[in-house]
């Protein structure tokens, strides 16, 4: 009986017949964990150019004053995140109501009083086991930054607006969208637009 994988004709050794299953396997192991994470989020995740400014110290009452009069609805929501370093970007398990997102940000860059980076996100619903993930995609999980922040969220002038609280930081509006989506947002808020900053969480100052 010839051995697994043998033709006839052919001379010398001959490698075992793979099924496509093991051969996806060993492809896929072939990969380095960013790669592979990479191939997920094109697979699964929604890819987008996050570009946002933060104005750091907003007049509470004035900007809700402001959006009643606009009659602009803003849904209120509980964010708890754990954040970990990845290369020049960083990796998120967040927790928004019931519901669970791993995200991916890629190196953070300014354009003026704005900052854009790569972002890819997708809704998970075992996020211990997507800690579990993250370990064999060779990321260091032991000692994530957590936050917690409670947060309005709204929409205007096609922008995505977020007015957030988070313990001894000074309550901050978040602007997302297209520099010029968020340009007429602050207009129709009666903002400076030029006092937006490009910053993360990180860069802003306890009180």
């Amino acid at each position: 009986m010839d051995p697994p994988g043998f033709e006839p004709g052919l001379e010398g050794p001959q490698p075992p017949v793979l099924s496509r299953l093991d051969y996806g396997s060993y492809i896929w192991a072939s990969f380095t964990g960013l790669v592979r994470l990479v191939l997920l989020t094109l697979l699964f995740g929604f890819f987008v150019e996050e570009l946002e400014g933060k104005l750091v110290g907003v007049n509470v009452e004035k900007l809700l004053s402001r959006l009643m009069e606009l009659e602009i609805k803003a849904n209120d929501c509980l964010q708890e995140d754990q954040i970990f370093s990845h290369g020049d970007g960083m990796i998120r398990i967040r927790k928004e109501g019931e519901r669970f997102f791993l995200t991916h940000k890629g190196q953070l860059n300014t354009k003026g009083v704005l900052k854009s980076r790569d972002e890819t996100e997708f809704e998970i619903t075992q996020p211990e086991e997507a800690i579990k993930f993250l370990k064999l995609l060779e990321v260091d999980t032991s000692k994530p930054l957590t936050r917690k922040k409670k947060l309005f969220r709204f929409e205007i002038e096609g922008a995505t607006g977020e007015l957030v609280f988070i313990d001894k930081l000074p309550p901050t509006l978040e602007l997302e969208g297209s520099e010029k989506q968020i340009k007429k947002a602050c207009k129709k808020l009666a903002l400076d637009f030029n006092k937006l900053q490009p910053i993360s969480w990180s860069d802003v100052q306890p009180i």
